[in-house]
């Protein structure tokens, strides 16, 4: 018996008089009806017919988009419009991306179809969706639409729909990562058992799972289906079940079960893709509730971003999110949450926002340039005792004059933090105090080697910094800690490392300011696409909210900066007059 293939719903955008409707007829035909691209069955939804409704349907999840055909007028020189519908990629979370350059048969020269593609090229990267494939064709004709034509139009690979013949069907909700939202239940005969439904996946008794955001471990001993009341030894999504652990763990409020081998991101920050609803604008600093995986915290709006008119397919330039439009939202929670996007698990990666009225947006989470806190939280060593010193602190600071402490200088690349942190150290060494750097290179040639750039392993990178310059610190050893450390996350926790010893220094400029010195050349780099995951371009930076002192580079020359942080050290650490004073 055959198996019928899935049919993928493919969502056609893009600006108006790019040719969306064109497209979407010459794929689904006049009648509008499923198509074959040879591996998938297709429908086309044309988003221009519509677009305030069919993506305020995709954002409430009652339209899913499986691919995006972003449609782009090769004859065009104006890219704005272009560039929100390609930013529909990344707020809408579709990850199956084809650009579709329509009109190639109005071009005169292969030049000015070079040139296109270039446009197309720079706007994408800046975008940050990820596009395999610039399709040169004509709706009109149908060239290079269905058919592949090595030469005409300009097209050197394959057709539009050998591209989407490429994309893949999202899986069953039993074919994705377990997912168990569990509950406290009291078994009549005894043992505890903990209830929920599944999300997603497939569990079986004897499995291995975690609790997140907790982090405890266990096997899953038992399991039961309570209606009926029978044992089973399986349980796939949809089904409710209560299972028994072999450890007795402790099921707080919104755990959430998957296997060990596939758990969900853990972080306290993450980007809410939401659809509005409301009349009164959502601005930043706002309160809202955020309905996650079954449960709900109260949870503060950051900041909002890449806010899109849904009617017209525009980016609208603005920090709040009005009636109607679609944002991202950077939202901050009180505590770890256990979060999924549509890429890891689609079935538990919806958010709603909730107030007294109810439902105030719909949408999906998103972790774009935000890091997985897991493995930073995760206490893995055991048998470990702390070794008592026979040095106690007030010796160290008596021998000194000053106490320990951790000057963490912050702020974007260019800003001046290396640069200042050497002059700072410098000068308070001149003056008797016991100082060293720890600058973002130069631990990566050593303690950091082994770390990249992504942002878990940026997270990782000042989780290593912070607990080192916490010792130098009780050394009494003022260490002067130089490092974007984008993440108010990372920072807190570095904080909690050296205790009331850690001094947060904002070293601030403008981010135009650091781009125009760019002194390593990383801004060209990360406009052009070569570096990923950029803080201040494709990934974010999180401004301290209360720093102990700023330091303003782009308005103060580098001597009256040293100056101030100096001054600052010998307010805070300095002891008896400082190491330069007389002694008594």
């Amino acid at each position: 018996m055959e198996t019928r293939r899935p049919l993928l719903n493919l969502l056609l955008a893009g600006p108006a008089n790019a040719g969306v409707t064109a497209l979407t007829r010459r794929l689904a035909g006049e009648d509008g009806g499923p198509f074959s691209t040879g591996d998938n069955d297709c429908a086309a939804v044309d988003a221009s017919a519509d677009s305030a409704g069919i993506l305020q349907r995709v954002m409430r999840g009652t339209v899913v988009a499986d691919g995006l055909v972003l449609v782009c007028d090769a004859s065009d020189r104006r890219f704005e419009r272009f560039e929100s519908a390609a930013r529909l990629a990344s707020v809408l979370g579709i990850g199956q991306v084809v650009v579709a350059l329509n009109k190639v048969d109005r071009l005169a020269t292969p030049d000015e179809l070079d040139e296109a593609r270039e446009r197309v090229r720079r706007t994408i990267v800046r975008t940050g969706v990820d596009c395999p494939a610039i399709v040169p064709l004509s709706a009109r004709t149908g060239g290079n639409v269905r058919d592949s034509a090595d030469g005409v139009l300009g097209n050197d690979g394959p057709s539009l729909t050998d591209i989407i013949s490429g994309f893949e069907a999202p899986p069953p909700p039993s074919g994705q990562p377990l997912r168990l939202p569990l509950t406290e239940a009291a078994d009549g005969r005894g043992p505890r058992f903990h209830e929920g439904r599944l999300k997603s996946g497939v569990l079986v008794e004897g499995d291995r799972v975690v609790l997140s955001p907790s982090n405890v471990a266990a096997r899953a001993a038992r399991l039961r289906i309570p209606d009926g009341g029978r044992d089973a030894p399986t349980a796939r999504a949809g089904d409710r079940v209560s299972l028994l652990l072999d450890a007795e763990a402790d099921v707080a409020p919104g755990q959430l079960l998957s296997h060990v081998e596939n758990p969900p991101v853990e972080s306290d920050v993450f980007r809410a893709k939401v659809w509005w609803r409301r009349r009164q604008p959502l601005i930043p600093g706002s309160r809202i509730g955020a309905d996650i995986g079954d449960r709900v915290v109260d949870a503060e709006v950051q900041s909002i971003d890449h806010v899109i008119d849904p009617s017209e397919i525009a980016n609208v330039d603005t920090d709040r999110l009005s009636h109607g439009h679609i944002g991202e939202v950077v939202v901050r929670a009180p505590g770890m949450l256990a979060l999924d996007t549509p890429a890891t698990c689609p079935a538990n990666s919806r958010v709603r926002f909730l107030d007294d009225d109810g439902v105030s947006a719909w949408g999906f989470i998103g972790m774009e340039g935000y890091a997985d806190q897991r493995n930073v939280v995760t206490v893995r060593a055991t048998n470990v005792t702390r070794v008592a010193h026979h040095v106690w602190t007030d010796a160290r600071v008596a021998r000194h004059r000053h106490r320990g402490g951790v000057l963490w200088f912050t702020g974007l690349s260019g800003a001046g933090k290396s640069t200042l942190a050497v002059e700072v150290e410098r000068s308070l060494f001149d003056k008797g105090y016991e100082v060293y750097v720890l600058d973002g290179d130069n631990v990566r040639h050593g303690l950091n080697a082994d770390l990249g750039f992504s942002p878990e392993d940026r997270s990782e990178n000042i989780r290593r910094v912070g607990e080192v310059a916490a010792l130098f610190s009780r050394a009494g050893i003022v260490a002067i800690s130089a490092f974007i450390s984008p993440y108010r996350s990372d920072r807190a926790r570095a904080r909690a490392a050296a205790g009331d010893g850690f001094h947060e220094i904002h070293i601030k400029a403008p981010l135009e300011v650091c781009e125009r010195r760019d002194p390593k050349g990383l801004y060209a780099r990360a406009r052009s696409g070569e570096i990923r995951d950029f803080t201040g371009i494709s990934a974010p930076y999180e401004s301290p909210e209360a720093p102990d002192l700023v330091v303003d580079t782009a308005a103060n020359d580098v001597a009256s900066c040293v100056e101030r942080v100096v001054a600052y050290v010998e307010t805070v650490l300095s002891v008896n007059g400082g190491p330069g004073a007389p002694k008594s």
